[in-house]
């Protein structure tokens, strides 16, 4: 599997960084200034934090020119700060899943597909982490804890419905089982490796109101397919 990393607002497209430069600058001396802070890691963050390139965003009739990471960096980094948790990488994160999840099922950039499998029981996550070996373990956790932080904060009217008509499991168990999954993968030594402590100690600590987040980005900024 390709891990998340938390990178991926660095990987600016062409189209990504002119419409920055629309939305941000109004003379060709202020591109040019903006062009040169954005090659400076610690500054391109800074103008990405900017309120009118968020409004920019959201207001853009054509997200489909903007790459799935920027679009999610920038709608996510917004509503992580509005929640009261301001952590770059956390966000850094979540997009690139939200982006990988969209690329994966072909998707518009725009819109979500209707969900992940619904259907993720301890007892598979369990089985495939003793079938892995122990390197693959880490991995095993990470997936599970991604597809379930997607499943309660993209998707939760999938498991209310089952929920609703079977009995199925409620948010609160799959909250516990993305918190369990992430949670192993922390405590497995290949999250330093890959420096990943740091974010999934983020998001274990902050896990339900980044799941708020997610459940309004789902609900307010996104179009779901079917």
């Amino acid at each position: 599997m390709n891990l998340l990393t938390t990178h991926n607002r660095r990987r600016l497209q062409p189209g990504d960084v002119e419409f920055i430069l629309q939305a941000l600058a109004s003379t060709a001396e202020e591109r040019l200034a903006l062009l040169r802070l954005l090659a400076d890691p610690a500054e391109a963050d800074f103008i990405l934090d900017h309120p009118r390139l968020c409004e920019a965003v959201l207001s853009c009739a054509n997200v489909v020119a903007l790459s799935p990471e920027f679009f999610f960096y920038v709608v996510v980094r917004h509503l992580t700060r509005e929640s009261g948790i301001d952590d770059i990488a956390l966000a850094d994160y979540l997009a690139g899943l939200l982006a990988t999840y969209t690329r994966a099922h072909h998707t518009r950039r725009s819109a979500l597909p209707a969900s992940p499998d619904p259907v993720l029981h301890a007892t598979d996550l369990i089985e495939a982490a003793e079938r892995a070996s122990p390197y693959e373990r880490f991995f095993v956790f990470v997936d599970g804890g991604n597809r379930l932080l997607l499943l309660t904060g993209i998707f939760p009217g999938r498991v209310r419905h089952r929920e609703a008509r079977s009995g199925a499991p409620g948010l609160a168990f799959y909250e516990q089982m993305a918190m369990s999954a992430f949670q192993s993968a922390y405590n497995h030594p290949l999250c330093a490796e890959f420096r990943l402590r740091d974010v999934y100690r983020t998001l274990l600590e902050f896990f339900a109101p980044t799941r708020r987040v997610l459940n309004r980005l789902g609900e307010e900024f996104l179009v779901l397919g079917s």
